[in-house]
């Protein structure tokens, strides 16, 4: 086996170094800035819950847990941020901090796989320059203290972009198998990152000059090697409850506490609202049941007010890309855990980024490199923001993306400002 190139060699452990920093920092990060414990909501949840599965109790509802004594199964999210901090609780790390260390973890990771896709982008200085900015941009930090599951689903869908890039150089099954399992194992982060299968699936199916038969399999591979990785939860959500639950029911959930006077119009146009929740659902329902009752009460407030509808939808996707109400939507962030402070920095470092982004997609177009894969974040933030909400962390698979591309265009301005140095 050859050995790797010198620059390659070179650009990795440059890459692995920024990595390191990253995870340093972040661990600062959490002990010194975000160091706010859950008191309930989802950091909670998922805290508790790691522990649960870490002590045998499978995928259990921790609230019950909590309140009551009581192991009651649960799916209001998917198990994979679950499963993640619980691999610290099964080593004895069953702390807030040790999870919010897990989710550092999980970002520095981000950094790694940002970093490899640069250089396969635009080289050392895109890899070194995708790297940096992984680290350094705050929204991909302060979500590790907030103990959300965005940390993990940056670092998956980084698995995602950079398998992707694979895929579309080789052009083999494996790769492509290599591509629906890691889309799969993204799914079970947030559910959202299913519609990277039709978005991604459907880019490989198109490129090239084969039959629409080759087409069709390269679909079918990606599609059945994401459904083979997401079927063992599926299979257990719907023999554990009354009504079917595919991925989560926390997707029925949202339909509710989306939708309702207080989100439709005023002050919260456009996200979402404890007070969505009523009327109270039968006591006797199991947790299933429940999310489906919410669910039927948002669609029936959608249909009376269907002509409020574009209007949301338009307050939804301006939230979730800072055109609509930004510095709301910064106070907003908190209520899930951010510090003020660094999601005002987040806020004008994303303003930064998108032009600095646009300059690197900008370059690798020059090179004929195809953009969809990066593109396609977009859309499944969008979407995800018209089906649910508009909020700052629901950006985050597009953030990854951004950093991508402006790590393309900060690395070559780089060069240039080297090469002109030495002339």
């Amino acid at each position: 086996m050859r050995s790797p190139h010198p620059t390659a060699r070179r650009t990795a452990l440059a890459v692995a170094a920024i990595a390191l920093a990253a995870f340093a920092f972040r661990i600062w990060v959490v002990a010194e800035v975000a160091t706010r414990e859950p008191g309930g909501g989802d950091p909670l949840y998922y805290h508790l819950q790691a522990n649960l599965l870490a002590d045998g109790h499978g995928f259990a509802e921790p609230f019950r847990w909590q309140e009551a004594g009581e192991i009651v199964p649960s799916a209001i999210h998917p198990p994979g941020f679950t499963v993640w901090l619980a691999a610290a609780s099964v080593a004895g790390f069953d702390t807030v901090f040790a999870h919010k260390v897990m989710s550092a973890l999980a970002g520095a990771i981000t950094v790694a796989l940002v970093g490899a896709l640069g250089f396969r982008l635009a080289g050392p200085s895109g890899g070194v320059g995708a790297a940096l900015l992984a680290a350094a941009h705050p929204n991909l930090w302060i979500i590790d203290g907030a103990l959300m599951p965005e940390a993990l689903f940056g670092m998956t869908v980084a698995a995602v972009l950079l398998i992707a890039d694979v895929a579309r150089r080789r052009d083999d099954v494996w790769s492509l198998v290599a591509l629906g399992a890691s889309i799969g194992a993204a799914t079970l982060v947030r559910g959202e990152a299913l519609l990277f299968v039709p978005l991604l699936a459907g880019w490989l199916a198109l490129r090239g000059d084969i039959v629409w038969a080759m087409r069709l399999r390269r679909v079918a591979v990606v599609g059945a090697a994401a459904a083979a990785v997401i079927a063992p939860w599926t299979i257990r959500n719907l023999v554990t409850f009354d009504v079917p639950v595919l991925l989560s029911a926390n997707g029925d959930e949202v339909i509710r506490n989306a939708n309702c006077d207080l989100t439709w119009d005023g002050r919260l146009l456009g996200f979402w609202a404890v007070e969505c929740y009523q009327p109270v659902p039968p006591a006797d329902l199991d947790e299933a049941a429940r999310a489906r009752f919410w669910r039927n009460e948002g669609l029936r407030f959608v249909r009376d007010n269907i002509d409020r509808a574009p209007v949301v939808a338009a307050a939804r996707v301006g939230r979730v890309w800072d055109l609509y109400r930004p510095g709301q939507n910064v106070e907003l962030s908190t209520v899930e855990g951010r510090n003020l402070h660094v999601a005002r920095a987040g806020q004008i470092a994303y303003v930064a980024l998108v032009p600095t982004a646009v300059v690197g997609a900008f370059l690798l177009r020059r090179q004929r490199v195809p953009l969809w894969p990066y593109l396609s974040t977009i859309v499944v933030v969008t979407v995800t923001a018209v089906y649910a909400y508009g909020v700052i962390r629901f950006r985050v698979p597009a953030e990854v993306a951004l950093v991508v591309l402006g790590g393309v265009a900060v690395g070559r301005g780089a060069e240039r400002a080297i090469a002109g140095g030495v002339r």
